[in-house]
């Protein structure tokens, strides 16, 4: 059986796309894994990214200095990712995929004879650009290993196809669309009590994100409705801001976060996938999140903002209502309308659209990238 390695910074036990990709490539490859965590897959070898050295005031500010001046080598390479990628470049892998910008040239390093596709799941370049403080030190960064390595991967996909508009016309690069679609979960629609319409939010607690939004919102809608909010800590000051705000308001909750794998099981119990974010960056005008596929494979009803790249989805399957613009009170306005039988009629659709909007669909395009193509020779 050939090998394939996958490369992410994150632990991939909480990193839905990895986790899918070692699924997926394990069907047909012998899969190594050199990641943030130990994945527990059977047959899947993992080893772990040394850590950095000491985070001290004085090495981070060190590291700062080095990035103004536009030197990005320790931002990539560590002796400990040396001699990993010296020791995988003799293994000669014949598949690398690689999850995150600054594993790039450590892929590249281990290629021999076989290929590397990268996963660039947000547009780099842009990636936090309402952050001053990013703008100054990482989109330099980003940039300049998307010009310098972006065109030696093989295969490059991300998750729409602004996303990939954008690659093309910065870098000159051919990036495939591959949403973030969630293994198929076998359940049904649950039913509609019309005296309490139960939302849910899941995903990271960022600032960029806005999550109050979501909750002010709430003070404009009937008692019927309730929010919970499913946070993954990325900022445990914002967190507790968020959950100071909920106690507040007897309509809002924020709960613990969940494992990935359970998140879809978990909120079937729900009616409506809640998703409400401003535009505040290039990358949040053009997301297309895992939420909303995995809303759709809870089969929940669907109420977002007019994001430009998943109202398609929205309009396509008919999986609930698209507000006119970013306005909470806008969302509110458009969710009060809603009868039970319209919700219930929704989460029918999403049920439809679960058969369709899942992973086997992309697994199918990264099985074809990976055994269609013969490994060519590089010297």
């Amino acid at each position: 059986m050939p090998s394939a390695l996958v490369l992410c910074a994150a632990d991939p036990a909480a990193d839905p796309r990895p986790n899918r990709m070692i699924r997926c490539l394990a069907r047909d490859f012998s899969v190594g894994v050199i990641s943030g965590g130990l994945v527990e897959n059977p047959g899947v070898t993992c080893e772990r990214i040394p850590p950095r050295l000491s985070r001290s005031l004085a090495r981070r500010v060190g590291s700062a200095v080095l990035l103004l001046r536009g030197h990005y080598g320790h931002r990539v390479w560590t002796p400990g990712l040396r001699a990993i990628a010296a020791a995988h470049r003799r293994q000669d892998p014949a598949f690398i995929t690689v999850h995150d910008l600054c594993l790039l040239p450590v892929a590249l390093a281990i290629r021999h004879h076989g290929r590397v596709l990268f996963d660039a799941r947000e547009y780099y370049p842009r990636h936090y650009e309402d952050l001053w403080w990013w703008r100054l030190l990482y989109q330099p960064l980003n940039v300049a290993l998307c010009r310098k390595y972006l065109a030696r991967a093989d295969h490059i996909v991300t998750v729409s196809q602004r996303f990939a508009s954008e690659y093309a016309r910065e870098f000159g690069v051919h990036c495939e669309v591959l949403p973030s679609l969630p293994v198929p979960v076998a359940c049904k629609p649950q039913p509609v009590d019309p005296d309490r319409l139960r939302m849910v939010h899941h995903g990271l607690a960022s600032r960029s994100r806005r999550l109050e939004d979501m909750i002010r919102m709430m003070d404009r809608l009937p008692k019927r409705f309730s929010l919970d909010l499913i946070l993954k800590p990325n900022d445990q000051g914002y967190v507790d801001q968020l959950t100071a705000m909920c106690k507040k308001r007897p309509n809002v909750r924020v709960l613990p976060p969940l494992a990935f794998s359970q998140l879809v099981v978990a909120t079937n119990a729900y009616d409506i996938g809640l998703f409400l974010m401003p535009p505040v960056s290039f990358n949040l005008r053009f997301t297309v999140p895992n939420k909303l596929f995995e809303f759709v494979q809870a089969r929940l009803m669907v109420a977002i903002g007019p994001s430009l790249e998943m109202t398609p989805y929205v309009r396509a399957h008919d999986l609930g209502v698209v507000a006119e613009d970013f306005d909470p009170v806008t969302l509110a306005r458009a969710l009060a309308g809603l009868s039970a039988a319209d919700v219930a009629r929704f989460k029918e659709n999403a049920h439809r659209a679960a058969a369709v909007l899942n992973s086997d669909q992309t697994d199918a395009v990264v099985r074809s990238i990976a055994l269609s193509h013969p490994a060519s020779v590089r010297q």
